[in-house]
């Protein structure tokens, strides 16, 4: 009588094993570098966003401050009487900014700043501040707290427009009885290379 043979069970050779091995390896490399590319990608995304909404916020800061200019001369740190607009491209000391003007006060404060406010703009180092005097006529050596709006900036410009058209750096202008100018250019560079300009028309109160 014949025995039945046996058939015997062969598992996986270490050829298939190494080759199932090599698949699984490229498999995972890839699903990294995808998951990598969509985690850079939404950093990114996240910085541009964080970039242009400190620019949006900036230009609502300047515009809030311009639509309550005041018509209200100062005394400055030096005991000089100072016009409400004053503009200078460029700043020697902590006491200075790029523009300085008068604005009317926060309704919101209870404080100095309810009523008329010496505020300004600057550019230091790579950080545009704005300025806040603690009263509109400065004490003599009189500091201004600084307020930091928007940094990794290279270039903060201000051009002044007069009654006639023209553009100016500075202002007030020399033998022109205007108070403040008809407009205000704003013009940024960033360090990332985008240059952002920005008009503003300025209330009539001269």
């Amino acid at each position: 009588m014949r025995t039945p043979a046996i058939k015997k069970s062969h598992g996986f050779t270490l050829l298939e094993i190494l080759v199932a091995l090599i698949i699984f390896g490229l498999m995972s490399v890839l699903a990294y570098r995808g998951l990598t590319s969509v985690l850079q990608s939404r950093d990114h995304l996240a910085q541009e966003n964080r970039k242009w909404r400190g620019v949006s916020m900036l230009f609502a800061r300047i515009e809030q401050d311009l639509n309550q200019l005041a018509n209200r001369p100062v005394r400055d740190a030096n005991n000089l009487i100072a016009a409400p607009f004053v503009a200078q491209p460029q700043v020697r000391s902590e006491q200075e900014a790029m523009l300085a003007f008068t604005r009317m006060g926060y309704p919101e404060q209870a404080s100095a700043l309810a009523g008329p406010v010496r505020t300004g703009y600057r550019l230091r180092g790579d950080i545009v501040e704005q300025l806040l005097w603690p009263a509109p006529d400065a004490a003599p050596r009189a500091v201004p707290a600084a307020n930091g709006l928007l940094d990794q900036v290279v270039v903060l410009e201000f051009q002044y427009l007069d009654a006639s058209g023209a553009w100016h750096a500075q202002w007030p202008l020399p033998n022109n009885k205007d108070v403040f100018p008809a407009a205000l250019q704003v013009v940024l560079g960033l360090k990332s290379g985008e240059r952002v300009v920005r008009m503003f028309a300025l209330p009539g109160l001269q």
